[in-house]
């Protein structure tokens, strides 16, 4: 399997060791780094990192009850760039995974990078979850983030099962105050991609066969790998297709592109061995959705 799936299964297992036996529905790993900030207090850093990792693995995000094994695993780094006193901005790299049914592997759901993180945080600062009323920046782009990683792997497991998660990440946002959503980068309508054009994507009626598509290759296809390979991989081709059609429609849509660059190291693995005319497709939709793409897919451009 590709590089990927070895960082993740090596981010995976350092969370499982590390978290509290109290941790609801996620278990995630959190780094804050800022290099060359010289003024920065590391001491504050440390604890942002501590509140941050509290926050996600020990908040009740959901009324399910979830098993050890079944619990969402990955990790968050974000890495200052500027601080000013209590003050931070930065970007924030977001890499979740789930297992694939009935095998040792993990299939990355999202390997994201959100450019425009800025945010307060005082000593001894409580990180609130924030769907329904607005707290601080921090609690907000945390809650948001939970509720899309929520929603992906609901989406991944039944269909438009992840739709309830994506409506509360949508609400995070509305209450978010006027002067701060229209200030903020990361949440302004408008941009081209941001946390707002990615909530809106996915919900965009044009996108939902994307999540049709979505559920249909991981659940009808990538879980059942084991039971008949070829079978399932060209389930996945057709949903790959069908993703494509959706691209048509909807060109450069943000919840395509978090879809084909969490999955590149996957697609280019799984289908290097498949019949031309797979291959070819599923480069051909995935570099039509992201150009950046090409490289990581040239195998299947042969």
């Amino acid at each position: 399997m590709s590089k990927l799936y070895n960082i993740l299964a090596s981010l995976l297992l350092i969370g499982a060791l590390s978290s509290d036996s109290s941790a609801q529905e996620l278990n995630f790993e959190v780094e804050i780094i800022a290099p060359n900030l010289a003024t920065a207090d590391r001491e504050v850093l440390d604890q942002l990192q501590n509140s941050m990792r509290e926050f996600i693995n020990n908040t009740k995000w959901t009324n399910l009850d979830y098993q050890e094994h079944e619990k969402i695993t990955g990790s968050i780094q974000y890495t200052i760039k500027q601080d000013q006193a209590a003050s931070f901005s930065g970007e924030l790299i977001i890499q979740v995974a789930r297992p694939v049914y009935n095998s040792e592997e993990l299939t990355p759901l999202m390997n994201h990078v959100d450019r425009n993180v800025q945010v307060a945080f005082q000593p001894d600062q409580q990180i609130q979850r924030s769907d329904l009323v607005f707290t601080d920046n921090l609690s907000s782009i945390l809650t948001f983030y939970v509720y899309v990683i929520l929603g992906l792997d609901g989406d991944s497991f039944e269909q438009y099962g992840g739709t309830d998660y994506f409506n509360i990440a949508l609400n995070t946002m509305t209450v978010i105050p006027q002067g701060l959503a229209s200030a903020d980068r990361g949440w302004k309508a408008g941009e081209k991609y941001n946390r707002n054009s990615l909530i809106t994507s996915i919900l965009n009626a044009r996108v939902k066969p994307f999540r049709q598509a979505y559920y249909e290759y991981h659940r009808e296809g990538l879980d059942k790998m084991t039971e008949d390979r070829g079978r399932a991989r060209a389930i996945m081709a057709s949903a790959i297709t069908q993703i494509g059609d959706v691209n048509q429609a909807y060109p450069y849509a943000p919840a395509l592109e978090i879809f084909f660059y969490a999955k590149r190291g996957e697609l280019s693995d799984i289908f290097e061995v498949a019949p031309k005319g797979q291959r070819k497709k599923v480069y051909d939709v995935a570099t039509a959705v992201d150009p950046i793409l090409a490289e990581a897919l040239r195998k299947l451009n042969n």
